[in-house]
């Protein structure tokens, strides 16, 4: 019975090991609206969580295909801030291009300890095609 209750899913069930934290939960922007949408994180940690964090991948964004290729870019990234019980939130007001954008949540706790990055895709826009109607 105890055994089932107990996991690396489950922060703080396991030997009293420092776990790292965990992204247990991201919910992409509902609306996006003038270009704005609101980010939102449920994050377990055993200790506490310092930074939590997303890189946003415009919908141009084109990886590299080689080594010689690979500068740094500056992508845009928002600090997601704390609002209580383990859920951290940010709104981003870049959404200004039609299209998918990805986005890549990390969260690092005040022993350095990073989380696995979490993906999520948010479509924004929509092209809407009418038939042309000619008399």
């Amino acid at each position: 019975m105890i055994a089932g209750q107990r996991g690396f899913a489950y922060t703080g069930t396991l030997a009293d090991d420092a776990c790292p934290p965990y992204i247990a939960h991201v919910d992409a922007p509902l609306n996006v609206s003038n270009g704005s949408g609101l980010l939102r994180a449920n994050v377990l940690d055993d200790v506490d969580v310092q930074h939590v964090w997303a890189v946003i991948y415009p919908p141009y964004y084109v990886a590299p295909s080689d080594s010689e290729a690979l500068v740094q870019e500056t992508l845009p990234t928002v600090k997601l801030l704390d609002q209580g019980k383990d859920m951290y939130a940010a709104t981003f007001d870049g959404f200004r291009e039609i299209g998918d954008y990805r986005i890549v949540l990390y969260a690092e706790d005040n022993q350095g300890f990073t989380a696995r990055p979490v993906t999520i895709e948010v479509s924004t826009g929509s092209r809407v095609l009418l038939p042309v109607i000619m008399r």
